[in-house]
């Protein structure tokens, strides 16, 4: 029997994916789709499973729910490759106004999410159309995740990689080298979360600290350049804000500025995020990745 999987509040980890794909399997049924959203499944043909990570035992009705951990930083699409829904657009960045005109009238599904936006169809006509029209803000035509995305980017154009990382604390680096062979491009990282290792390891001015903010463009600017002329790398993304809690009237919770850059050009993206610490976190780590790619392939 064909069953669809609907992620309610959680983000689950690959392992218990498979482990999901298991149960189902050997019960008998068929997932023909993976969604992830807030509010409840509507009406399809089959079953529905819930997953809802406030529920503690599997119940396989209609609907039913499955445990599985919550885990607001993690998404993992592996598995979904393997479905049979055969077209899928992955975006990044676009309003909502924009994606609306885009897919009136279309033969999709739309599923939101912290990493963008998923468009499903089985229609082929409706793929191309989408694909041209929405092109600017597509990261993925297949089932990669924004880092697979980045690393097939940088590799195809043979740049190198190196982060400098405050409010994120690790989180873009930790993103990259879950991708297998990101050794090809990554250098590493710096995580210079007071402004004594801003100084110290990536040569920020502390006179621009003491002036314009630990959280500035031009300390984010410094960042970028510090870490490429330190490790030689081609390529830099720095990263600075105040991801909660707190911030102030004019420097408030989710402000961030992300740069990527080459050490001679350096683009500076200025946000604020208004969620909670980690998702802000989250956010700010999609952003500086979904910009690099962007700016490696002259799209900036």
């Amino acid at each position: 029997m064909d069953c669809y999987v609907y992620f309610i509040r959680s983000f689950p980890e690959k392992e218990d994916i498979y482990e999901l794909k298991n149960i189902l399997s050997s019960k008998g049924y068929r997932i023909r789709g993976i969604f992830f959203r807030k509010d409840f499944v509507k009406e399809r043909d089959g079953i529905s499973i819930v997953v809802d990570p406030a529920c503690k035992e599997t119940i396989l009705s209609d609907p039913s729910t499955l445990f599985m951990p919550y885990n607001p930083l993690l998404r993992n699409y592996d598995m979904l490759r393997s479905l049979k829904v055969p077209f899928i657009l992955r975006l990044f960045d676009i309003d909502k106004e924009h994606l609306i005109e885009a897919i009136r009238g279309k033969r999709c599904e739309v599923e939101f999410s912290m990493s963008g936006i998923d468009i499903y169809t089985e229609d082929e006509e409706t793929y191309a159309s989408l694909k041209e029209s929405l092109k600017g803000y597509i990261y993925a035509d297949n089932y990669e995740s924004m880092e697979e995305a980045v690393l097939k980017t940088l590799k195809e154009h043979k740049k190198t990689l190196v982060t400098a990382e405050s409010c994120t604390g690790g989180l873009i680096s930790g993103r990259i080298v879950n991708v297998p062979g990101s050794s090809d491009v990554f250098l590493g990282g710096f995580i210079v979360y007071s402004n004594d290792f801003k100084v110290r390891y990536l040569n920020v001015d502390e006179k621009v600290i003491r002036e314009k903010g630990a959280v500035s463009e031009e300390v984010c600017r410094q960042m970028v350049i510090g870490a490429i002329e330190t490790t030689d790398a081609d390529l830099g993304i720095g990263v600075t804000g105040i991801a909660g809690p707190g911030g102030t009237e004019s420097k408030p919770q989710g402000l961030t500025y992300i740069g990527v850059g080459n050490g001679k050009e350096i683009k500076i993206d200025k946000r604020i995020f208004n969620s909670n610490r980690n998702i802000n976190r989250f956010l700010a780590s999609q952003v500086a990745l979904n910009n690099l790619r962007k700016f490696v392939k002259g799209e900036m």
